[in-house]
Formats: structure tokens, C-alpha cells, sequence
């Protein structure tokens, strides 16, 4: 009976989670995303729903209250929302106009031997495009020496892993050159 009584309440419980899971992912304006986020603050969906919310944030400009939202997400339990949320600070700073910040940054997150692969390799290539575009060639230079692709051919065919960052990696350094 126990067993039972366990199956029925674990069952219900998933099919709540699914519920509200649901319910964050409808949410498609900010107004929405926060009464998600408020009433189900404490749900595995809700630093992804806070991910869409800083997202939308930036695109409407309000870059403080993005950066603010950013920062908490920085050490989230899920890793990729952390990870993405270290590289958009940067990517917020620079949207400000605080470049230099933005620049630190993304160093930081390239730096940062806990982050997957890609993410370093996003984080230095942006710091070194972002240092080209302030006229620091030798930061530029450095952060892009920081980057470890895959080697052989295999890492410039379409679609492999690593093509696109070499395709843009190599440009960034011929326009440093």
C-alpha cells in the first residue's frame, strides 16, 4: 500500500513539474517570464526562464537590469545557464559601451578552466575582436593565441566542430596582421 500510495504521489508530482515547466516556456514577454519566475522560483526551469528574461531585457535595452540578472546566473546549478550567463556579461558590458569591462571579462570566462571547450573558445575570440576594435592588436593577438581548436583538416569542413570559430578566428587574425 505504501508503495502504492509513493507511485501515486511520485506520478502527480512529475506531471506538476511538467505543468509549470510548460507554463515557464509559454512565457513570451518579460512581464510574464517574471510572475514565472516568482511564483515558481524554485523550479529546475527557472534560471532558463531567467536566461530568456535577461535576453529579452537586453534586446529592449535595459542593460542594468540584464547585467543584474546575468551576475546571479553566474553560478547557477546548471552549467550551460552559467556558462552562457559569464560570456554575456561581456557581451552586455559591450553593448553599454564599457569595453574595456567587457574586454576583462570575457578574458575571465576564457580563462577559467571549469567552462566547456567552446565556451573558452567563444569568450577569447570575443575579447580579442573586442581589443582589435579599441586598437589593443597585441591584447587581441594574445587572447587569440589562448584558443585551442581542434586539429588537421577535420576542423575546417563545414559543419565539424571548431569550423566556425577557425573560419572566424583566422579572419580576426589576417585583419590583425
Amino acid at each position: 500500500l505504501a508503495v502504492a500510495v509513493f507511485m501515486i504521489f511520485a506520478r502527480f508530482s512529475d506531471n506538476q513539474s511538467r505543468k509549470i515547466a510548460n507554463a515557464i516556456a509559454a512565457a513570451d514577454t518579460p512581464e510574464k517570464l517574471k510572475e514565472m519566475i516568482k511564483k515558481h522560483g524554485d523550479h529546475p526551469n527557472c534560471d532558463f526562464a531567467r536566461l530568456r528574461l535577461a535576453e529579452m531585457l537586453v534586446k529592449d535595452k535595459n542593460y542594468e537590469e540584464a547585467m543584474k540578472i546575468y551576475q546571479a546566473l553566474c553560478s547557477s546549478r546548471h552549467a550551460e545557464v552559467a556558462e552562457r550567463a559569464k560570456l554575456n556579461v561581456g557581451y552586455v558590458l559591450e553593448l553599454a559601451g564599457k569595453k574595456e569591462e567587457a574586454c576583462a571579462k570575457l578574458e575571465q570566462a576564457g580563462n577559467d578552466p571549469l567552462l566547456s571547450q567552446p565556451t573558452i573558445t567563444e569568450a577569447n575570440y570575443n575579447a580579442a575582436r573586442i581589443y582589435d576594435s579599441l586598437g589593443q592588436k597585441d591584447k587581441a593577438k594574445a587572447c587569440l593565441a589562448k584558443i585551442k581548436l581542434p586539429a588537421g583538416p577535420e576542423s575546417m569542413t563545414p559543419g565539424a566542430p571548431g569550423s566556425f570559430w577557425a573560419t572566424k578566428i583566422e579572419r580576426l587574425k589576417d585583419s590583425l596582421e
